[in-house]
């Protein structure tokens, strides 16, 4: 595949990549982050860092790590606390199975989408030209999860939940640090109560992790034609 002149630099691959919807309304991030990147972009819901050289122009390739998932604290406590007596309340391995099913999601979608970026390759090893991709969903709340009770016990929800998009990006050789990316969303908003079941559940999810790849990987092409 020939290689795209990539003259724009990550800091505005990143802010733009990331559109991001208000609905988290966090306050100012600090200007520089813990481990010394600038703040180059903000929104209610979302942060870029990145580090003050870094940019796209020597990469061409991207390896995609496996992501990590993690629900928000005390999820389950605030869940269960929210059911009357008889109803069937959520364990921890509904959890880790939610996870579970989380991350193969992702992991899925993001793979099938930046594998069709034009001028990059989706590659599994290090090497000159490679920026890893590491990404992780936190603040994970499923509204209504399907535990599949024993009665006839129907949820109705407006979103089937949220969660925080954590990205970061680093040079596959040195292994710096180059950028990261914070994006807090939510599902698909229908307007109305709808019946939450592992069936849409599964779909809204798909459904939002494919808007964070598409959006990736439309931004992506875009900064290497110019």
């Amino acid at each position: 595949m020939a290689l795209i002149n990539r003259k724009h630099s990550l800091t505005i691959l990143l802010s733009l990549a990331l559109p991001f919807s208000a609905i988290a309304g966090k306050a100012q991030p600090p200007s520089v982050s813990f481990d010394g990147m600038e703040l180059v972009n903000h929104s209610r819901s979302s942060h870029v860092y990145r580090k003050a050289d870094a940019n796209f122009s020597s990469y061409n390739k991207i390896m995609l790590l496996p992501s990590t998932t993690a629900f928000k604290k005390d999820y389950k406590q605030d869940f269960n606390r929210s059911k009357s007596m008889g109803t069937t309340r959520i364990r921890d391995k509904d959890i880790e199975k939610m996870k579970k099913t989380v991350a193969e999601t992702f992991d899925a979608v993001f793979t099938e989408e930046l594998a069709k970026v034009e001028g990059y390759t989706l590659v599994t090893e290090a090497g000159e030209g490679v920026v890893i991709v590491k990404p992780a969903l936190i603040n994970l709340d499923a509204h209504a999860p399907d535990l599949r009770t024993a009665g006839n016990i129907r949820t109705y929800v407006e979103t089937a939940g949220e969660g925080t998009l954590y990205l970061e990006f680093f040079d596959s050789v040195s292994g710096e640090i180059l950028a990261r990316a914070v994006d807090a969303r939510e599902t698909r908003d229908t307007g109305f109560y709808s019946w939450a079941t592992i069936v849409s559940n599964k779909a809204d999810t798909r459904a939002l992790v494919r808007s964070w790849a598409k959006k990736l990987s439309k931004k992506l092409v875009e900064v290497g034609q110019k």
